[in-house]
């Protein structure tokens, strides 16, 4: 997992292309966190209680999450807000790791370990809608807290535990 961390990481003689002037970079960021939150709005909720069939909301979250870390780690923004974009980058990777997680536990059907890691996840965003903050990017509803925070809690009832009427 390091040498992945590490391998993925741009050497500083690596061209990333031009650098972002504040406004562009704020626009272009903000259109990747809009992007995430259209995105995850479009999944169906995971059934609860959580079983395998919630494996591919969290899996399609986590997807949507790569993604948009991925767009932001390719940003070049002006020199003073590198190390806060990298920090973002870091705290996104934290989410991906919980919600790989969370579809693992669901597909063995361990609806509370998936709990407690949905738990993790809301907490994470928190960690996240800092960076976001202090980088001055993603506001709003644009924000990790709400873009995966609040979309990771949702559920509906889950088809296989309602019963009715075994004869007609």
């Amino acid at each position: 997992m390091i040498v992945v961390g590490l391998l993925s990481r741009r050497g500083p003689d690596e061209s990333r292309g031009a650098t972002l002037s504040r406004t562009a970079f704020v626009a272009e960021a903000d259109r990747i966190c809009s992007g995430l939150g259209r995105a995850n709005r479009q999944l169906e909720p995971a059934p609860r209680p959580y079983d395998a069939q919630a494996v591919g909301f969290f899996d399609a979250l986590h997807d949507n999450t790569v993604s948009a870390r991925g767009q932001l780690e390719q940003l070049e923004p002006p020199a003073a807000e590198r190390a806060a974009l990298d920090r973002l980058v870091g705290a996104y990777r934290s989410l991906e790791v919980k919600l790989e997680q969370a579809s693992g536990a669901a597909s063995v059907e361990q609806g509370p370990e998936v709990s407690a890691l949905i738990a993790e996840v809301v907490e994470g965003t928190r960690a996240v809608a800092a960076e976001e903050r202090a980088l001055g990017v993603c506001a709003g509803t644009r924000s990790a807290a709400q873009t995966i925070g609040r979309e990771v809690a949702r559920t509906r009832e889950n088809p296989l535990t309602q019963t009715g009427p075994l004869l007609p």
